[in-house]
């Protein structure tokens, strides 16, 4: 049934990627399209004629160095952000770290379209499923469209389980309010088919460029795309914004009354290198 945005919730390791990748999944299995922010790949060891066609390729750990032959089924594409979103039909979308599309201190992440966009999902056959630590880091808009929050935890019963409690968005976190409950039990045949970057908030980022470059480096990961040279992609449209904003200022003193504001100001420096070796 499409038309359903459901949010996972919870603190690290409770299973909310782990879910999200597990549904991904079983819609592959069942031939439904998946659009997802992060890198599907089963190994060999994992994959069935299920699976659907897609190709063989190699997967490189970019902290061990080991070569992993993986399986990239054809019905997974990649999320492009939400002005691509809006020529998806009939598709499951996947959003990971969606505090990272449509953060709670920027009122203008989530635009008009992609309001419109989710708010007519089931018209337009489409599941959208976003993942993050909690709730209030997401845009308030986007809260406000979700029909169900899950909110994760992880136990231990002889075997890793995670546990989803399942809320309507007015009664999230109430005792006794959820409605019903899932359970999946942790296995490497999900597991090893996903690697996301946890970035819980921007904490301790003292500038712009700063929540830039953590945007880039989860956006790469997720991708599995390699970090090396995020730092120079992100100074360098940030610089070629700067060069946009000057042009515009001079056109303006051009045609018009001297403007005495100074614009976007010099980058400052990022953080220190060292954070991301």
């Amino acid at each position: 049934m499409a038309g359903r945005l459901t949010a996972h919730v919870g603190r690290l390791g409770t299973g909310k990627s782990y879910t999200a990748a597990a549904n991904v999944l079983d819609g592959i299995k069942k031939g439904r399209r998946q659009v997802t922010s992060f890198d599907i790949a089963i190994p060999r060891e994992f994959w069935t004629p299920k699976y659907g066609e897609g190709v063989w390729d190699e997967r490189i750990n970019e902290r061990t160095g080991e070569v992993t032959e993986v399986f990239r089924p054809a019905l997974v594409s990649t999320f492009d952000g939400w002005e691509a979103m809006l020529e998806l039909e009939d598709c499951d979308i996947t959003l990971d770290e969606a505090h990272l599309y449509a953060p709670s201190w920027d009122s203008k992440a989530l635009p008009a379209p992609a309001r419109w966009y989710l708010s007519h999902l089931r018209k337009l056959g489409v599941n959208l499923t976003w993942v993050s630590q909690h709730e209030d880091r997401t845009a308030k808009t986007l809260r406000d469209l979700t029909n169900e929050i899950v909110v994760h935890q992880v136990f231990y019963f002889g075997a890793c389980w995670f546990i989803g409690k399942h809320y309507e968005p007015e009664n999230v976190r109430k005792k006794n309010k959820h409605t019903w409950r899932s359970y999946r039990r942790f296995t490497m045949a999900v597991a090893s088919t996903y690697d996301t970057l946890e970035c819980s908030e921007f904490t301790g980022l003292t500038n712009e460029l700063d929540v830039a470059l953590v945007a880039e480096l989860a956006d790469r990961r997720n991708r599995g795309e390699p970090l090396t040279g995020a730092a120079a992609a992100v100074r360098a449209r940030w610089e070629a914004l700067d060069r946009a904003g000057d042009e515009a200022r001079t056109e303006r003193r051009d045609v018009g009354p001297k403007s005495t504001g100074e614009g976007l100001h010099t980058p400052p420096p990022l953080l220190a290198r060292s954070t991301f070796r």
